[in-house]
Parts: C-alpha cells; sequence; structure tokens
C-alpha cells in the first residue's frame, strides 16, 4: 500500500515537471513547491505509517518473548512437579514393595512355626507308633517264648486250680510253701 503511493506520488511529480515547460516559471515553481510539500508530508506520513507497523511488531514479538519465557517458566515448574510426583510414587512403590516383602516374610515364619508344630506332632506320633511297635514286638517275643515253653503258656492260659491238676504230683517236700 505504501509502495502504491509512492508510485502514484512519482507519477504526479513527473506530470508536474511535464506542465512546468509549457507554464510560467513562478507558478510552476508555487506548483512546485507545493507538490514537493505535499509529496513530503505523503512520504512522512507514509514512513510514519511504516515505523509504527514496526514498533507495533516489534511489541508483538516482545509480547510473544514474554508469554514464551513464562511458558517456559510454567513448564520448568511443572517439570519440578512432575519430578517430586515421580519420586513420592516411587518411593510410595518402595514402600509398598517393603511392606508385601514384610507380609510375605510374616506368612513365611507363621508357614515355618506351623510346619514345625506339625513336624513335633509327627515326632510325638512316631514315637507313639515306635513305642507300640516296640510293645507288639515284646509281645511277639513273649508270645514265642511260650510257644517255646508250654508250662509258662499252660500256667497263663489256664487257672491256677486248673493248672495244677494238670501237673504231675510231686512229693511235699515243701519248707515253707516253697517246692523243691
Amino acid at each position: 500500500m505504501a509502495l502504491n503511493k509512492a508510485d502514484k506520488a512519482i507519477v504526479h511529480y513527473q506530470a508536474l515537471i511535464a506542465l512546468k515547460d509549457s507554464l510560467n516559471n513562478k507558478s510552476i515553481e508555487n506548483i512546485e513547491d507545493r507538490y514537493n510539500n505535499q509529496f513530503s508530508l505523503k512520504m512522512n506520513s507514509l514512513i510514519i505509517e511504516r515505523t509504527e507497523e514496526m514498533l507495533i511488531e516489534e511489541d508483538m514479538k516482545e509480547m510473544k518473548l514474554r508469554q514464551l519465557q513464562l511458558e517456559a517458566d510454567r513448564n520448568e515448574k511443572n517439570l519440578a512437579l512432575l519430578e517430586r510426583e515421580k519420586e513420592l510414587q516411587t518411593a510410595q512403590l518402595n514402600n509398598e514393595k517393603l511392606m508385601k516383602d514384610k507380609a510375605i516374610q510374616e506368612k513365611q515364619i507363621v508357614q515355618q512355626q506351623m510346619e514345625a508344630q506339625n513336624n513335633e506332632q509327627r515326632i510325638k506320633l512316631l514315637e507313639k507308633e515306635q513305642y507300640i511297635n516296640q510293645m507288639e514286638l515284646e509281645q511277639q517275643a513273649l508270645r514265642e517264648q511260650e510257644k517255646i515253653r508250654p508250662s509258662n503258656y499252660l500256667k497263663r492260659k489256664m487257672p491256677l486250680t486248673n493248672w495244677k491238676s494238670h501237673v504231675q504230683k510231686v512229693p511235699d517236700c515243701s519248707i515253707n510253701g516253697y517246692l523243691c
């Protein structure tokens, strides 16, 4: 737009120079001075407009720069907050992991205690079984001895009165109730 006005002004200026040759010098000089004044006023106004536009653009750039700086500051603060939050989450996860590990250890301790109690009960049962087996072995050994000595077997199986009837009558040479 500024260039179009300048081009028009140049064209007008050239037209005035052409008129200068045809008119008398004084009037042309007045016209030329007036036109030069108008031309310089228009050029000055164009320069002022362009300068104002450049100042406005400069202000816009400064505002954008400030906005970018503010945004960068906000981003830094957000980044610091995110890092802090991440640290807190990491600490929380570590704490939860420690709690889980502690719970697992406590469960293992309880299981070990239960296994120890079960083992004690098994040992007691095995001791009882061993005692019962030993008693059975002793009884079996006694039975075998009774098979070898029928008189002992008979003594046990038969009442005392019947036992005497099966035994040969031995002469009574007892002293104080003992047999000879």
